[in-house]
This record gives C-alpha cells, structure tokens and sequence, in this order.
C-alpha cells in the first residue's frame, strides 16, 4: 500500500530545513528541490472509511450475527469499505 503525504508538510519541512543551513550552495539546491516539488502534480487520492470504523454499520442476524450496513445489503468486512463510509465519533 502507498503511503500518502501532504505536499504542504514536505514543503513546509524543506523550507524549515533550508532556513537552518547557512551553506549558500546548500540554501539554493533547497530552493531548487522546493520548486520541484511546488511543480509536482498532487495525487488525486481521498482517505477511506474502513466498514470497522464507519457509523452505518451495525450489528445483525438472529443465532449468527454479523455486521450490515445502512447502504448495502450485504455483510461486511472490516476492511470493506464504500463511497458512503462516515467515520463514528
């Protein structure tokens, strides 16, 4: 699985580190690698609810229990997951 970061924390961590250096040479390949990363696309990627953690799940059956959803009729998984996950409070 990727691990996803925010461009604005990478930004932020290479300036702080650019600010630090007093090497000339140094500050200015820090601004090089800045702009570089200013110009990268951002990934188009959204954080999923995972059906453990969402608050349309709930609990279900007679004798053998399991776990159903507000949204699909269907039993869940913990690590399903769908475009109408809400994460419980």
């Amino acid at each position: 699985m990727s691990d996803y970061i925010k461009k604005k924390d990478v930004l932020e961590c290479l300036e702080a580190m650019k600010n630090a250096n007093k090497n000339s040479d140094d500050r200015y390949i820090y601004a090089k690698v800045i702009q570089q990363v200013e110009d990268m696309t951002a990934s188009d990627a959204v954080e999923v609810v995972r059906c453990k953690d969402c608050k349309h799940r709930y609990l279900s059956g007679v004798g053998k229990q399991y776990y159903v959803c507000d949204f699909l009729d269907a039993e869940l998984k913990d690590n399903d997951f769908c475009s109408y996950g809400e994460r419980r409070c």
